[in-house]
Formats: structure tokens, C-alpha cells, sequence
């Protein structure tokens, strides 16, 4: 019987027992759809409840510099009396911390404890870095007596030097830009943040008092981040300069992206042009990829199972070619291994095959390659933007990472086998060069051809992955361990035993971007190839343990996160939740594949009543939607768009009338924080037993701050016994502090007693 089986009434057998397909399909379907919304609710809680309250915990039990430190911006670029400039402006801030404490009955006496100007030095302040290190290089390569490298570098430097025009003012002179502040206590900058809680606002600001002012000019004080935060070789680029790169790299980015996609469709479609055509058919059209249409002359063989199964073995032998590899793969590979005779019989088209998966496996370490030369591209775009922080800086890395690598990993393979309506390949066939290949592959659904073309590619993108990227990290690991051992007795200077035992910094941006394209890839097709789902989870295993041992043993101390990649990356996994659904719908109303039976009982009722316009709009896709297998993910769908919609509206609100209802609260409505007298005596009291007394105390501890009880030497002593940095100097950063002796004699005067400086 040459004619095929209806798909709708393929059943599945165990033993002696069978079940129909179609009643099955909605089985796996709710099982997919339990397991999506377990993960969504997840991501919610985290996203929304467990980053925020961590955050607040953290904030609480951690004493950190920047409890004690403010941010002062808008500050005058020169005043009358500039060298005078810190004393000028330590008084006038501990004289508004008076007038505010005084006015609220707290009678001590506020004192600011450290001001760190940032001066401007005209952009140079990087170049001046980039010179440290040449000083260094040169230092090191008189220590080897290489004059060829000696002399290429003097030179480098020389012309640097010009570049540069050391005629800078002394540092007391300079303009300056901002201004890091260290109080005295948690309460000081309680009482200046609450003074100057409108100053964020422009119009107010403007508008702002003469005693608030300094040098009549209207101040704007915000909480300060981490020292480590600091990124000190941008904190002198001005902001016009930082937008410019900004658009300049987003173009760039979006250039080298359109490359790297048109590279690896390329790369695509040549290893299946190498590979050879493995497409089967069996005489359906809901079954069947697309036939290839004839140009000229030219036919390609079509090779229909259900035909070939048909045939003896003498007759495919004898006709050879295109018939035998057609009855070969009509038999399945089972057949194949256990009769020995079939196996020498298709040995040319089992060649083939191996041949083809080879190909393609190429195919996929190149894709695999081209992510990792991507990101290391992407991380240097990223330093040029010159961001003020290493948060804005690792956020601006990873989006970009994340971004490429999921499009390349995900979706160009996607793009490449499918087979587009008309109307959008005509409208891609205008595009010169590569118009006339895009949309024109041989799938137009994801039928039962799909799984093994692409779907068989994909998993073997996300396998390659799962072993490459912890691999580079073991890899960078030993090659660290290999160059201390062999190289250690052969260095003349001791910075070259400075950078060989100095560890790599933990790239988390990298970390958190791989791992986003990992999830995001897994849940967009992990519906009709759960398989993902394994690979997902060994990806996680094997990058746990190499970043535990990277962290832990090979990078050097990372500087203070914040929440920012956290946040972002759990908002990037619920919209790859929604495309999730998206994917479900459209495989799990495959009727070839996953035949499913129409919604029926009141639901189905309901939905035939009222779907005239609806199922006349979508045509022949609106019965995927009412089946029994995808309505759940149709109507998930809904909540999360009715949910985005509403996420926008509010941050469009925010971003528009919320500021007004800002400005509003913080002029009626603030008030000054106070601490709790009792709370803190209690503490202090039984300070031997911190813990049990902050249980004693009940619900009043619960927001009980630890700093709020040291004052800022106590809180100093404390931050540098954790091996921490309590300054915001940039000499006593930890980035700055090997070149800090070459730069001291361009930037001003460094203090000679710093211990930093001393080693």
C-alpha cells in the first residue's frame, strides 16, 4: 500500500498497549505548559521580590563606603578662590548638615571626613594612563637589555608625550567636574540627601536657595556608588562626548551584527549545499518540506519513503544512485544495525550521511567561534563608550553579547530553512546579493523534516556551547598555572611577576550574557525538542563548577556589583518565556507532527460562537490556537502581553507625568529620616551579642541599618580588615594602584605616606 496513513491516526505502542497520538499531544503539551509557568512564577518572585529584598538586606547588614558617602554634581568649574576649592566646599556642606540636624533636634556635630574632586584633564587622564604603562614596558625591557623593543617603544612614548602636551596647570588648578564626599555619619547623609531632595529636578534646582548654593551655583547631592565602581580614566570625558561614542558604537554594533548574521547564513547555506539534500518525503503535504522548484533543466531527484519501502532490495541495488540511498533511508537506521547485510548494502549512503552530519557539525563549531570573537569584539566597543561606572559599562557589554550571540546561536538557522510567504520573500528579493536566499529554504512549518535538519543542528549549536565555553575557562586556568611555573625564574622585573600572579578579573557580563542565550535558545524551541532542556541543564552544571574554581581560586577580587545585570536578566528570560509560547503554538499545532484534537466542551463552544472574525482574519493558523494542545498558550500569551502593555505604560507614565508626581511627594510629602534612639542604645548596649539583641528588639530592628551605629573611622577600620578599598582617591583604586607611581608626577602631588604607593 503505497498511500500514507492519516497523521491524525498514528497511535503509540508500548508492548502490547497503544494510545492515540492526537490524545497524547495535549499530555506533553500541559506538561511543557506546567513547567513554563513554574519557571515564569519563578522569575517574577526573583525579579520583583527576592532582587529587591536582598538589595535591602545587603544594604542593612553590610557596611559599605558608599553608607557614608554622597555624590555631588553640577558643581561650579572654577570658583574665585580655586585652590581653596575641598575647604570651600567641606564647609558649606557641613554647614547645610548643621542647619538640617539643628532644625529636627539632633545636636551633633556633623563633620565630612574625605572630599575627592574629579578634576577635568581634558581626556587625557586615560593617555596619561596608556603612558604609565609604556614607562613600565620601557623599565622592563632595560631590565632584558632588548634595545629593538627598547628603542619601538621610546619612540611610542615619545610621540604620546607630544600628543599629550604636558602643559597641564597643577591639579589644585584644574576645573572640576564632580565631587565623592565620606561623612562622619549614616545620619549626615540622611540630612543632606533630604536637603537637597529636590535638586534632582531641574526646574528646582534653578529655582534653588542662596544658602543651599555654593559659589551661587545650584548643587544636585545623590547617594555615591562603590569606590571600586569608579571607572577614573572616563570621569573626564564630558557627556556630549560619551553620547557621540554611544551612537557611534550602536552603529557600529548594528553593522558588524548584520555582518556576523550574513556570515553564518552563508556558512549555513554552504554546508548544506556540501552536505547534500537529506530531505525525505512521504506524500503528505502537512508532512512534507517544500518541493524545490527546477530551474531550466535541471530536476533533483524527490525521494517518497512511503514509495520506497515498497521496493526489494535487488531492484534498489540494481538501479543504484538516488533510488538506493532512498530505499536505504526508507529502511531506518535500526534495520541498518541489525542486519549486517543491509549495512554493507548502504554503506555509500551511510557515508553520505556521515559525511553531511560532518558538514554541519563544522558548521556549528564556526557559529560557536564566531559568538566568542563577537564577544571579545563587543567588550572593547563597550570601553570605548566611556562609561562613568563598571556597572553601566558591564550592563552595556552584556546586552550586547547576550543580543548577538542569542541571534546567531538561535535564529539564523531558523532563517535560513524556512520557506516565507510570497509576499515577504518578493519583498526580500530586492535586497542586492543575498535577497535571492533569504526565506527560500525547504521548510514552510515545522513538520517531522524540520526536527531532523534543523533541529538536529540546533542541538548540536547548544552541545558545542555546552562544552566550549567552561572548557575556555578551565583552559585559561591552566594556561595561568602553566605560564607562573615556567616563567616565574626567567623574569628581570618584578612588575612581570606582578601581572603573571595577578589574577584575571571574574568577567560576570560574559557569564551572564552566555548564560542568557543559553536559557533564551533552550525555552524558544525546547517545546517540540525537550532534549534542550537536558543540554541546558549540563550547561549549568559544567559552568557552575568552572566558575566556582575560577572565582574562587584564579580571579582576583571582583569589584561592587550592584543589581543592574541581575535585574535585566531575569526581565530578558520572562520576554524569552513569551516567545516560548510563541514556538509552542506553532509546533504543537503541527498536525504531522504533534496531531492534536480541536478544543472541545464549553470552552470550544464558546470560542466557535464567537470566532468569525478572528478565524477569518488568521486563516488557516487559527485552528492551531483552538486546539487542545496550544489554547493554554495562547491565552498565557495574552496575560504576558497585557502585561508588557501595561510595563510600558508605566514606564512611559514614570518617564513623563511620574516625574512631576516626584517633584510633588519630595516638596509636601518627604520627610527626614530619623534614627531610632532606643533601637540604637539597645544595640550598643548589647553590642557582645548583636544578633540576639536585634531579635529581642522585634519588628523595630527589622529596618535596623549596622551602620548607622559606627561612626566613619569605626566603619573604615572595618571595610579595610574585608580587604576592602575605603577611599574614593584614584590612586587607592584597585585598577590604578600598580601604575600610580609613573602618574603621580603628571597628575599633581600623590600624598608620599600612602601605603598603596609605599609597595
Amino acid at each position: 500500500d503505497t498511500q500514507v496513513l492519516d497523521p491524525l491516526l498514528r497511535i503509540v505502542r508500548v508492548n502490547c498497549d497503544g494510545a492515540s497520538l492526537s490524545n497524547l499531544t495535549a499530555v506533553f503539551a500541559w506538561l511543557d505548559f506546567a513547567a513554563v509557568f513554574i519557571l515564569f512564577v519563578y522569575l517574577v518572585r526573583f525579579r520583583f521580590y527576592d532582587i529587591p529584598k536582598q538589595i535591602e538586606d545587603d544594604d542593612l547588614q553590610q557596611v559599605s563606603v558608599s553608607d557614608f558617602s554622597v555624590l555631588i554634581e553640577k558643581l561650579p568649574a572654577r570658583i574665585p578662590n580655586q585652590r581653596d576649592y575641598e575647604r570651600l566646599l567641606t564647609e558649606h556642606l557641613e554647614s547645610r548638615m548643621r542647619a538640617v540636624q539643628n532644625a529636627h533636634g539632633d545636636k551633633k556635630n556633623p563633620q565630612v571626613c574625605e572630599v575627592t574632586l574629579v578634576r577635568d584633564f581634558k581626556g587625557r587622564l586615560d593617555a596619561l594612563q596608556e603612558q604609565a604603562r609604556l614607562t613600565q614596558q620601557i623599565e622592563v625591557q632595560k631590565a632584558y637589555h632588548n634595545e629593538r623593543k627598547l628603542a619601538k617603544l621610546t619612540n611610542k612614548k615619545a610621540k604620546l608625550d607630544q600628543k599629550i602636551e604636558m602643559q597641564l596647570p597643577a591639579e589644585e588648578e584644574l576645573p572640576v567636574l564632580r565631587a565623592f564626599v565620606i561623612l562622619n555619619r549614616v545620619a549626615d547623609v540622611d540630612s543632606l540627601l533630604y536637603d537637597y531632595r529636590l535638586a534632582k529636578f531641574s526646574l528646582f534646582r534653578c529655582c534653588q536657595s542662596r544658602r543651599k548654593r555654593f559659589c551661587g551655583h545650584g548643587i544636585r547631592v545623590i547617594g555615591a556608588p562603590q569606590p571600586t565602581e569608579v571607572l577614573w580614566e572616563n570621569q573626564d570625558v564630558p557627556w556630549w562626548s560619551r553620547l557621540l561614542r554611544q551612537i557611534c558604537m550602536l552603529l557600529t554594533f548594528v553593522v558588524l551584527l548584520v555582518i556576523s548574521l550574513i556570515c553564518i547564513y552563508v556558512i549555513t547555506v554552504v554546508g548544506k549545499s556540501q552536505a547534500g539534500n537529506q530531505l525525505s518525503y512521504i506524500g503528505s503535504e502537512l508532512c512534507d518540506p517544500v518541493v524545490p522548484e527546477t530551474t531550466g533543466n535541471a530536476t533533483q531527484y524527490i525521494c517518497y519513503v512511503n514509495v520506497a519501502a515498497n521496493w526489494t532490495k535487488q531492484y534498489a541495488v540494481g538501479e543504484g544512485g538516488d533510488i538506493l540511498n532512498c530505499w536505504c533511508e526508507s529502511m531506518g537506521y535500526a534495520a541498518l544495525v541489525e542486519d549486517p547485510s543491509l549495512f554493507e548494502t548502504c554503506s555509500s549512503w551511510l557515508l553520505e550521511l556521515g559525511k553531511s552530519m560532518g558538514i554541519m557539525t563544522a558548521a556549528s563549531t564556526v557559529v560557536v567561534v564566531i559568538n566568542l570573537v563577537l564577544q571579545w569584539v563587543f567588550i572593547a566597543m563597550a570601553k570605548f563608550e566611556r562609561s562613568l561606572s563598571n556597572n553601566e559599562l558591564n550592563y552595556s557589554m552584556m546586552q550586547k553579547i547576550f543580543l548577538a550571540q542569542t541571534l546567531n546561536l538561535g535564529f539564523v538557522l531558523f532563517t535560513v530553512n524556512t520557506y516565507g510567504p510570497r509576499v515577504l520573500r518578493d519583498f526580500l528579493a530586492v535586497i542586492p546579493g543575498v535577497g535571492n536566499m533569504l526565506m527560500r529554504g525547504p521548510f514552510s512549518d515545522i513538520n517531522r523534516g524540520w526536527y531532523v535538519v534543523v533541529g538536529a543542528t540546533i542541538l548540536t549549536n547548544l552541545l558545542l556551547n555546552m562544552f566550549m565555553v567552561p572548557g575556555l575557562n578551565v583552559v585559561g586556568v591552566i594556561l595561568s598555572k602553566f605560564m607562573r611555573c615556567c616563567c616565574r625564574g626567567r623574569v628581570k622585573h618584578h612588575s612581570e611577576l606582578v601581572q603573571y600572579y595577578t589574577n584575571p578579573e571574574f568577567d560576570l557580563k560574559t557569564k551572564y550574557a552566555q548564560l542568557l542565550t543559553t536559557v533564551c535558545v533552550t525555552l524558544i524551541y525546547s517545546s517540540g525538542l525537550p532534549l534542550l532542556y537536558l543540554i541546558g541543564f549540563g550547561y549549568m552544571a559544567l559552568m557552575y563548577w568552572a566558575d566556582k574554581i575560577t572565582l574562587l581560586w584564579y580571579s582576583k577580587r571582583p569589584p561592587h556589583y550592584d543589581a543592574v545585570l541581575a535585574k535585566n536578566a531575569a526581565e530578558a528570560m520572562l520576554y524569552a518565556v513569551a516567545l516560548h509560547c510563541i514556538f509552542a503554538v506553532v509546533m504543537f499545532g503541527q498536525p504531522c507532527v504533534f496531531p492534536s484534537q480541536s478544543l472541545g466542551g464549553d470552552l470550544g463552544s464558546l470560542i466557535e460562537k464567537n470566532a468569525g472574525q478572528a478565524s477569518s482574519a488568521l486563516g488557516s493558523f487559527w485552528p492551531r490556537l483552538t486546539q487542545e494542545s496550544t489554547w493554554m498558550f495562547v491565552a498565557f500569551f495574552a496575560v504576558l502581553l497585557a502585561f508588557w502593555v501595561i510595563w510600558w505604560l508605566q514606564w512611559a507614565f514614570a518617564g513623563t507625568f511620574g516625574a512631576v508626581l516626584q517633584a510633588m511627594w519630595a516638596l509636601c510629602c518627604a520627610s527626614h529620616k530619623k534614627q531610632d534612639e532606643d533601637v540604637m542604645e539597645a544595640v550598643k548596649t548589647g553590642a557582645e551579642d548583636l544578633d540576639g539583641t536585634l531579635q529581642s528588639l522585634g519588628s523595630k530592628a527589622q529596618k535596623f541599618d549596622v551602620a548607622e551605629m559606627l561612626s566613619w573611622e569605626e566603619a573604615k577600620a572595618l571595610i579595610e580588615k574585608n580587604g576592602q578599598t575605603s577611599s574614593y582617591h584614584w590612586w587607592e583604586h584597585p585598577d590604578q594602584i600598580e601604575l600610580a607611581h609613573h602618574m603621580k608626577g603628571n597628575i599633581g602631588v600623590v600624598p608620599q605616606g600612602d601605603g598603596a604607593l609605599r609597595a
